[in-house]
């Protein structure tokens, strides 16, 4: 079972250096599944590691640490486009689309159980594939929310977290363990958002643009955090990037940051022990330099912004 700490446990898009067949092409079909996969979350400070690459593309199977767990026994064939397109490729037929958020909310709940007689602090990070496409919500949440696939999808991540906190409360550290919930960015605008809309839900709540827009809407994401009952059901108006969970842990461990690390972290953590308010100040314009999002400009994040060159496509609807 997964035991060691920090461990991760999901979708891990980055990096990934597959070792390829002897001679032949670099694709997927061509990799070595029995080599160790270099460049993975166990080369970049995590001990442990369960999950995937991508929940729309092959290989689909799932890793320990820099190996495949099983080897490929299948091709899937490409189906479903848009919202719902599964790209052709191999994989292990334990795969499933619908299966996959509850088979790594099966793995998270696994790991609690097996840290929960231990005295030592543990730091799990989690990354689910959902509510990303494809739009394949578990049998269970199919229809629940009313209001489509999406919102089937975002039941089903709710219901996980809710299960991680039964968990801990169950192992008996749910008292004296930090959880941190977030997105990383706006609400998508092309998943039927129109649909959405009509049955009153309103993911970007008042404001402007979705997921890759330079708007408000684009990147003001939902950040929930609890530590046992102490907070109750406060809300805290301070400006927090995710890049500001660096400075924060820093703080809570009492480690000294040093003046050329982590330059774009702002520690947060006086407003976890009460003793003040977060440290940053001003927020990031994204200044075109990046694809795809939109040229942005500011005066120093004081007064105004302006945000031209919108981008056409995928991410130009629903603004």
């Amino acid at each position: 079972g997964l035991r060691k700490e920090p461990a991760a446990i999901g979708k891990w898009h980055l990096g990934w250096d597959w070792t390829h067949k002897e001679g032949k092409a670099k694709t997927v079909d061509n990799i070595g599944f029995t080599k160790r996969v270099a460049n993975g979350p166990t080369d970049r400070g995590f001990d442990d590691f369960y999950g995937l690459t991508s929940p729309s593309g092959p290989p689909y199977l799932y890793m320990v640490n820099d190996m495949a767990e099983k080897q490929p026994n299948t091709r899937f064939e490409e189906s479903g486009g848009g919202l719902y397109k599964i790209k052709g490729g191999i994989g292990h037929s334990d795969w499933s689309a619908d299966g996959m958020q509850p088979h790594l909310a099966d793995k998270m709940l696994e790991y609690l159980d097996e840290n929960k007689d231990s005295d030592k602090p543990f730091f799990l990070y989690m990354a689910l594939t959902a509510p990303h496409i494809p739009l394949f919500p578990s049998k269970e949440f199919k229809g629940k929310s009313k209001i489509g696939d999406y919102g089937d999808l975002v039941m089903m991540i709710d219901d996980i977290v809710g299960r991680v906190n039964r968990k801990l409360k169950e192992i008996g550290k749910y008292d004296n363990t930090i959880v941190m919930f977030a997105a990383d960015n706006g609400c998508a605008g092309y998943i039927n958002m129109d649909r959405i809309n009509r049955k009153g839900h309103y993911p970007s709540y008042i404001y402007r643009g979705y997921k890759s827009h330079g708007w408000e809407g684009g990147h003001r994401i939902p950040f929930i955090l609890s530590w046992g009952d102490r907070y109750g059901h406060v809300t805290d108006n301070s400006l927090v990037s995710l890049t500001d969970l660096y400075a924060t842990f820093a703080d809570m461990l009492g480690y000294r940051i040093a003046d050329d690390e982590a330059e774009d972290s702002f520690s947060f953590w006086p407003i976890l022990d009460g003793s003040g308010n977060a440290a940053r100040v001003k927020k990031y314009i994204e200044d075109g330099r990046s694809t795809p999002g939109a040229k942005a400009a500011n005066d120093g994040g004081n007064s105004w912004k302006q945000i031209t060159d919108m981008m056409s496509g995928l991410y130009a609807g629903n603004r």
